[in-house]
């Protein structure tokens, strides 16, 4: 399954352009969110039981991650409690991903609009890097995205076995997160 908005121009326009970059001096930024709301989608119980569980019942808060990946690892990263949004996603990249780059990498983001500002072109031009932005949904080409869902997964895996406050669950993911990404600012 795919989405229909997907432009298959862009997407081999893109696979090309990026056999050609400096596979050293890639940068892949992106965000992922989990809540505090999360419902197992399995149960196990013995055989003929049925399986019982407690399910939060009002909307949790939202628990946004924002991070970086290079041939090095997983790099800098930013927990916000809350969504992201263009502010905070400009403060990330002026505070914590530009002072850590290098003069010559490239910065891959995805389309998504808090990532077109111009301060977040301004703020990686300025470190001598250069930004590309990914085609139009397609996460599939975003190595990053494998590496922050394998992070929301163990978040969620551990988390739906609690019945979490909002401060417990903030307290809970950070340290799985920082776990999995050491370098992580909260």
């Amino acid at each position: 399954m795919r989405a229909s908005e997907q432009n298959e121009a862009a997407r081999a326009a893109w696979r090309e352009q990026a056999s050609q970059l400096p596979t050293q001096d890639l940068v892949i930024v992106d965000e992922t969110g989990s809540q505090i709301n999360m419902t197992p989608l399995y149960a196990y119980a013995p055989r003929g039981e049925r399986a019982i569980g407690k399910v939060p019942r009002n909307y949790g808060a939202n628990l946004t991650l924002i991070a970086s990946l290079s041939l090095s690892g997983m790099g800098e990263a930013l927990m916000l409690d809350g969504s992201a949004d263009a502010a905070a996603f400009e403060a990330y990249v002026e505070q914590i991903l530009a002072p850590n780059l290098r003069p010559g990498q490239i910065v891959i983001l995805d389309n998504l609009s808090i990532h077109q500002g111009p301060q977040v072109k301004q703020a990686i031009e300025a470190r001598g890097c250069q930004l590309l932005f990914l085609p139009s949904y397609s996460p599939d080409l975003s190595p990053i995205e494998e590496a922050l869902s394998t992070a929301l997964l163990c978040t969620e895996k551990l988390s739906s076995a609690h019945n979490f406050r909002e401060g417990d669950f903030f307290s809970f993911s950070r340290g799985i997160w920082q776990g999995l990404l050491p370098g992580t600012a909260i």
